[in-house]
């Protein structure tokens, strides 16, 4: 779960499903209040399809938005797509009620918007493969470990200073991430500044990826997530074909998910 969406995976029997996580839009606990107005999921969904993906498979400057040393960030071939999905109300209030158990007490400002009627339908990129997984036991203590890794890296992009006022010259030297950091703590949202900088991340330097490892380390905050636990063979998934995924969820293969289980 984050700030404006929730995220949920199948686990029903329905094949075609299998490897799938629905991205479902949040509004305000408050119908009266204004003070939370996310874009509807399917502009995010234009927004990845007519200007992100575009502009990375091209990877020159002027298609870049303007990054300060033009470099090519990541391969077209890493962004996924997914497929809009549609969904019903009693679906989505029947979710809504499974999900409000395990959620955090500091997202019940916000639930699930079940006046939606579109989800997002994306490849759940933490399944193993079953190779790795099967061990021919029924000992819980001899299942496989799984060890799962997330970071979300935030964006390292610096705007040319062409494209940046005077007064916001700052903007071309220090991430967003880490400006946002000052605003976060200003407004008690983090106990502490993190040292992480997606900068360092990205900058292809050895010592400065491995800071920024250790920086997520030790102020993770919500983009660094480490899992561990055991797998039992029967209940083994495995990973979908993204592109597969993609073209099954477009060709009419999520029309059923307002029945599925989730």
């Amino acid at each position: 779960e984050g700030a404006m969406n929730i995220v949920v995976a199948y686990c029903g029997a329905d094949a075609r499903l299998h490897g799938s996580v629905l991205r479902l839009r949040k509004r305000s606990a408050d119908r009266c209040a204004d003070d939370f107005a996310p874009a509807p999921i399917e502009e995010s969904y234009a927004f990845l399809r007519d200007e992100v993906e575009p502009r990375v498979a091209c990877g020159c400057r002027t298609c870049s938005g303007g990054v300060a040393d033009g470099a090519r960030l990541c391969s077209s071939e890493l962004l996924v797509r997914g497929a809009l999905v549609e969904v019903a109300e009693p679906f989505l209030c029947e979710l809504s009620r499974a999900c409000a158990p395990h959620r955090p007490a500091a997202r019940a400002n916000r639930v699930l918007d079940t006046a939606s009627r579109r989800g997002w339908l994306l490849p759940d990129l933490s399944y193993i493969p079953p190779a790795l997984l099967g061990c021919g036991t029924t000992s819980p203590a001899r299942h496989p470990l799984v060890l799962s890794v997330e970071i979300k890296p935030k964006s390292c992009v610096l705007p040319r200073p062409a494209l940046v006022r005077p007064q916001h010259a700052i903007k071309t030297r220090v991430s967003r991430f880490q400006m946002m950091q000052t605003t976060k703590l200003q407004t008690g949202k983090v106990p502490r500044v993190s040292r992480y900088d997606p900068l360092d991340l990205f900058s292809s330097q050895q010592k400065l990826v491995e800071k920024a490892l250790a920086d997520l380390l030790d102020q993770p905050q919500n983009n660094l997530y480490l899992r561990a636990w055991r797998v039992p063979p029967p209940h083994a998934r495995a990973r979908c074909d993204l592109r597969g995924q993609t073209e099954a969820a477009e060709n009419g293969a999520t029309e059923d998910w307002s029945q599925a289980d989730a």
